[in-house]
This record gives C-alpha cells, sequence and structure tokens, in this order.
C-alpha cells in the first residue's frame, strides 16, 4: 500500500515544491554570477576610490576573474555563509591578513541564508587581488 491518492498527491506536491525551489537558488545563482563577472571586468583596474561590489559565492567560479584593487579603493564584499555558521572573528581576520581594514560588518539573513556584508577599504600597499580573498574564504566556508 503506497497510502491513500491524497497523501500520494501531497508527497508529490511537496516533491515539486523542493524542484522549483532548487531551480529558483540555480537561476539566482547564475544572475549573481553574471552580474559579478559583468562587474569584475568594467572594474579591472580602480585607482580611485568608489564602491565596488565582490559576490563571493566560492564554487561558483567567481575565482576565475581575476580584479587587482589598489590601496584606498572602497569595496563592499558579500559573504555568504550557507555552508555553516562562521565566526565573525575569523572572517576578520582573515581580512586583516589579506591586507583588508573593515569598517563596518553588517549581518543579514535571504532566503534563509546568511550573508555578510563588509564595507572595507584596502590598507596593504600591495595590489589587492580579490581571488586570494575569494579563495581564502571559500575555504572557510566549506
Amino acid at each position: 500500500g503506497r497510502g491513500s491518492l491524497s497523501e500520494q498527491l501531497l508527497a508529490y506536491t511537496h516533491d515539486l515544491q523542493k524542484k522549483l525551489q532548487e531551480l529558483r537558488r540555480k537561476r539566482e545563482r547564475l544572475r549573481l554570477l553574471s552580474q559579478a563577472k559583468s562587474h569584475c571586468q568594467r572594474t579591472s583596474f580602480v585607482r580611485r576610490t568608489g564602491d565596488i561590489n565582490v559576490p563571493i559565492n566560492g564554487s561558483d567560479g567567481f575565482t576565475s576573474v581575476r580584479v587587482v584593487y589598489n590601496v584606498g579603493s572602497k569595496i563592499r564584499v558579500f559573504v555568504n555563509a550557507f555552508k555553516r555558521q562562521v565566526e565573525l572573528s575569523s572572517i576578520l581576520q582573515l581580512f586583516g591578513e589579506c591586507g583588508v581594514e573593515v569598517e563596518s560588518a553588517l549581518l543579514s539573513t535571504f532566503n534563509d541564508k546568511v550573508f555578510y556584508t563588509f564595507q572595507c577599504k584596502i590598507s596593504d600597499v600591495q595590489p589587492f587581488d580579490c581571488n586570494v580573498i575569494y579563495g581564502r574564504i571559500w575555504r572557510l566556508l566549506t
């Protein structure tokens, strides 16, 4: 016995909803990815100070985009802590090691996911390569 028809329908509906959710998530990730890529291509070298959004989504291949920022550049870094809750202190320490000065940090949730938004300033003398921070934050999150 596979349960009553209404039970089967309920299970089927639940399954469909899950699949739909997954599709929405994938679509959103693709949208963020293309947005980030075009943004990174536009701002490959930043000599002036301005807000730059650097979405970090790890496995989605952002690390293939190489962007170098100069000292004094202001950047906004979004960290999607979707794998597990990451200690804020460990992220801040990582920024420090990469020569990034965090001016403010904001914690927000979206679709049951936790996001950190960091308003940062490149403080180190070396040009800042966002691949370094992408890779290291990704390792921290996984």
